[in-house]
């Protein structure tokens, strides 16, 4: 591009700069181009063109674009060539000013490097010196650390050093502990060894001895009676080699021709074989302490039926385990080692020519006014043998415990442990429980064996053999000891009833203890559908535990439809032994939803005569009685009983149900006449078969008094709403929704007759028990509440 004049053209050469914004040499649409050429350009690279545009189109010349170059740090070239139209119009340079401004250029490009070198090596020094300064403080840390460390890492290995030293000398005092148990057990037992070795070669023929060589102020006190492990395994090994481990514990003690016999062991003293073999300690300057001792424990059980080998086992196996949890040494009074068997039975000279109750006889007997009060007085628990645990065996030919029972049947097969039937020991316990002592039951190996499996399995049947225990069946061996007992029964509230009550409660809670545990043992996914569950749930029901007993009943229901199906004979199990729950809890609604299914579905699957089959019909017909339906009623109840007696015969317990189900609808219809008869047949039939205390007997004992009373009889429904009420009190406890029934019966009847300061307590009794266990909506309460008004 040409300027107009030589001298204006040297003006812009020397300035170095062309105005293209004021320039009037340049046309307006050069401008314009170049403008928009260097917007576009800059546009397309992202750099800030409004500043830039500024800069390049303001200053011209090649210098004031390298400094911009500079300054954005872009290219000379690439940006020349990107502002093509700039370099167009840019006036010339004369080579030596070029030069000259170029390496004026260069020059401050080199002292801006310089610059920026010395920068940099600067900083580069400041961040070595930095560096260094940190790694000196790293290494000092470092240093600091692991000398901290050596010094903990000693203290550590001091201590743990320190502990080793602890824990091996404890180690050591518990192996030399352990030692001289073991050499005291030792020597124990050859103490125990040699004092029965001599009391059996002491031995004198029967009926010499004159007098107990110790009398009665002068004996040892029944309560320090008290034998060891250590003496009771002596006993284990005296009797083993003589082969009787295997006797009866009656047979133990007099048997004839058995030299060894507790009897002939002790005909030398006429004592206790305990007194016997610490007189014998006595003279041989020996002690005796580890072996006998001050009573902690109380071992009852049935002469009758148990081996000593099982006997012994039994408790030896539960004195380790609990002398093994509390390190407590047990000292065990048991009757034929504490008592003196030789003078109880007459092993003396001229026994028979002493008057009973005679002084001179009294010299010579056992005190047994003293023996089993101070024994009792001494321990703290009680073991209960209670083997054989679900066996029937021949009952022993001897009276019943109570007079007026008479004699017991010949052959008489009696069922479950023989301690539950033996009047001794149902005194034992309940005198034991009265002073705090803590119940242990104990088996012998066999049972032990199989209770696990017997738990699973058989769970309801071990709970009928404990709703059976009745202390009016209870049988006794020596008659002189039944004033005794008579005399001490008679001291409890309730008599002989408060002994049933008291041990059938508590062997329930043992039985739901060893239910539950046996439960939580098994694997999660067996648990729920298991029989063990139902059983246990249905225990818990009956024991009146209904809000206990609900939860397991469900979850049991849930888990039997979820693996088995909704019409699988465990399924309907569940579903009627939920609904017959929910009806004692009076959830009529819910219960009634579950035992029309039960019933539709039993039918459907198992057919009308099938056990579960009969069990719905019975349970809805229940359900429909309650709620007044009478008419829907009766062809159940007709329905179950005839198939019953079809199928079970007129005497099984489900037959005697359906007679009772029966007459109770005749009564409710007022058909009086009608349901006589199968009351009756039901009561009859009930006592002779199930005993006084079955359930299905109290039943028809309750439903007869019922019908008397309604029949104007009261004279005559008094005694069996009365035996109704005892009965249940004592085999199902005071709150249970059967035993609350009966009061409330019993207490009605009273009202009847007028004596209404004896019929109030009932009532009021029943009320409030009926609140503490009934939701306040339920029918029995609402009853209770008009009864009381």
């Amino acid at each position: 591009m040409s300027l107009e004049s030589p001298n204006e053209d040297r003006r812009v050469y020397f300035s170095g700069k062309i105005d293209y914004l004021t320039d009037p040499r340049l046309p307006k649409l050069t401008f314009i181009s170049i403008k928009k050429h260097v917007e576009a350009t800059f546009a397309s690279r992202g750099l800030p063109s409004v500043e830039l545009k500024k800069k390049l189109l303001g200053c011209a010349t090649k210098f004031a674009i390298v400094a911009v170059a500079d300054e954005y740090s872009v290219e000379l070239d690439t940006l020349l060539d990107e502002v093509g139209p700039i370099k167009a119009f840019t006036p010339g340079f004369k080579n030596v000013d070029r030069k000259l401004h170029e390496a004026k250029a260069e020059d401050e490009r080199r002292k801006k490097l310089e610059s920026v070198a010395r920068s940099v090596e600067m900083t580069a020094r400041l961040d070595r010196e930095k560096f260094e300064e940190e790694a000196i403080m790293l290494r000092q840390q470092a240093a600091a650390d692991i000398a901290k460390f050596k010094q903990e890492r000693v203290v550590n290995l001091s201590g743990e050093y320190e502990k080793f030293k602890q824990l091996r000398a404890a180690e050591i005092k518990q192996l030399r502990a352990a030692e001289m148990k073991a050499g005291r057990e030792r020597l124990e037992h050859v103490l125990a060894d040699s004092l029965l070795e001599a009391i059996a070669a002491a031995r004198v023929p029967k009926g010499t001895l004159q007098l107990p060589v110790r009398s009665h102020a002068r004996r040892m006190p029944s309560g320090q009676r008290g034998m060891s492990r250590a003496m009771l395994r002596a006993i284990r090994g005296f009797y083993g080699p003589r082969g009787a481990l295997g006797k009866l514990m009656g047979d133990l003690i007099i048997e004839e021709g058995f030299e060894a016999s507790v009897c002939a062991l002790t005909r030398s003293t006429g004592l206790s074989l305990i007194e016997s073999l610490a007189l014998m300690a006595e003279k041989r300057g020996e002690d005796a302490s580890a072996l006998i001792g001050l009573a902690t424990t109380f071992f009852s059980y049935s002469w009758t039926g148990t081996p000593l080998g099982d006997m012994l086992d039994a408790v030896e196996r539960k004195l380790d385990e609990l002398e093994a949890t509390d390190g407590v040494t047990r000292f065990v009074w048991i009757d034929i080692f504490a008592a003196s068997q030789t003078l109880l039975a007459g092993e003396f000279a001229g026994a028979e020519d002493f008057v009973w109750g005679s002084e001179d006889f009294k010299e010579r007997k056992e005190d047994t006014d003293h023996v089993f009060a101070d024994a009792m007085a001494a321990i703290s628990e009680i073991l209960l043998y209670c083997s054989p645990l679900t066996a029937e065996w021949l009952a022993p030919n001897q009276p019943y415990f109570l007079p007026k029972r008479g004699e017991p049947p010949v052959g008489w097969m009696r069922r479950g442990p023989g301690a539950m039937t033996r009047a001794w020991c149902l005194f034992e316990l309940v005198k034991a429980l009265a002073k705090g002592a803590t119940l242990h039951v104990v088996l012998a190996p066999a049972d032990v064996d199989g209770f696990e499996a017997l738990l699973t399995t058989r769970f309801d049947e071990i709970e009928s053999i404990v709703a059976g225990i009745d202390a009016a069946d209870a049988q006794i061996s020596k008659i002189e000891d039944r004033d005794y007992i008579l005399a001490e029964v008679a001291k409890l509230e309730g008599g002989i009833g408060a002994v049933t009550k008291a041990v059938c409660a508590k062997m329930r809670e043992w039985l739901a203890a060893e239910g539950h545990a046996a439960l939580m043992r098994m694997p999660g996914e067996k648990r729920a559908t298991s029989k063990l569950q139902d059983a246990l749930a249905r225990l818990l029901q009956v024991q009146g535990k209904l809000i206990e007993s609900e939860p397991l009943l469900r979850e049991a229901l849930e888990a039997r439809r979820a693996a088995f199906g909704d019409r699988h004979p465990d399924t309907l199990e569940s579903i009627n032994h939920l609904g017959s729950l929910l009806f004692d809890k009076g959830k009529l609604d819910e219960a009634a939803t579950l035992l029309r299914e039960a019933l539709e579905n039993s039918r459907a699957t198992l057919g009308d005569r099938h056990r579960t089959t009969l069990d719905s019909i019975n349970h809805l017909g229940r359900l429909l009685h309650v709620r007044g339906k009478l008419v829907e009623t009766a062809p159940l109840y007709r329905e179950a009983l005839e198939v019953s007696r079809a199928t079970l015969g007129d005497r099984h317990p489900d037959t005697l149900t359906s007679i009772n189900n029966l007459g109770r609808l005749f009564k409710d219809q007022g058909k009086l006449d009608e349901a006589a008869p199968l009351f009756r047949e039901a009561l009859e039939a009930s006592r002779a078969t199930l005993g006084d205390r079955h359930a299905t007997t109290l039943l028809s004992i309750n439903n007869l008094g019922l019908l008397l009373k309604d029949q104007g009889k009261l004279d005559k429904a008094a005694p069996l709403l009365k035996e109704a009420v005892e009965a249940r009190r004592a085999t199902l406890g005071d709150q249970h929704p059967q035993t609350l029934f009966s009061i409330n019966n019993l207490g009605l009847l009273l009202q009847a007759q007028g004596k209404l300061d004896e019929a109030a307590p009932l009532l009021q009794e029943a009320l409030e028990a009926r609140r503490a266990t009934l939701p306040y909506q339920h029918a029995q309460t609402l009853f209770s509440i008009s009864n009381m008004g």
